[in-house]
């Protein structure tokens, strides 16, 4: 029953993008639609654009989960109409990535100094942090 509004909210409560410099936000479609099917597409270096979203729509996934889109294709999925996405930013994305390798690392007693807004673990804050 949760809204696409609501969707980004729950994420942007998450460790990973509370310390993400980018805030969570549904960029395109409506925050108080239903998020009903949420996919989250975060593939390597890329989402896939306009393209991979307007496939997601097309195919009965009301929302779409992205780190980052380009202007021109967040500009056009606005345009069409087709669905509803949500951007999380690339730092929180990739810092979620990494969580449970950094994780893994620290369990076998390596000690994992991170910079950047990516923290691998939902406790310790990463250098530089804000």
């Amino acid at each position: 029953d949760a809204t696409v509004g609501q969707v980004a909210e729950s994420l942007g409560r998450l460790p990973e993008f509370a310390a993400n410099p980018v805030a969570v936000a549904v960029r395109a479609g409506d925050a108080d639609a239903p998020a009903r099917t949420v996919a989250v597409a975060h593939g390597a270096y890329t989402n896939g654009g306009y393209d991979v979203a307007a496939t997601y729509f097309k195919h009965g996934v009301p929302t779409v989960v992205y780190i980052h889109i380009g202007w021109g294709d967040l500009q056009r999925l606005r345009r069409e109409k087709l669905g509803n996405l949500i951007v999380t930013g690339h730092v929180g994305g990739d810092s979620m990535g990494f969580t449970p390798f950094l994780r893994a690392l620290r369990e076998r007693g390596l000690q994992v100094d991170t910079i950047g807004g990516v923290s691998g673990d939902r406790t310790t804050p990463p250098i530089g942090a804000a």
